[in-house]
C-alpha cells in the first residue's frame, strides 16, 4: 500500500518536471530544485 502511494508520488513529480521544461539536446529534461519547489 505504501509502495503504491510512493510510486504515484514519483509519477506525479516526473509529470511536473516534464511539463516545466523542454528536453535538452541529449533528450533529458532538467530543472533545478529551486525551480521545482518555487513554482
Amino acid at each position: 500500500r505504501a509502495e503504491q502511494h510512493i510510486l504515484r508520488e514519483i509519477d506525479d513529480m516526473c509529470y511536473v518536471i516534464r511539463t516545466m521544461a523542454d528536453p535538452d539536446l541529449d533528450g533529458k529534461t532538467r530543472v533545478t530544485f529551486g525551480e521545482l519547489f518555487d513554482r
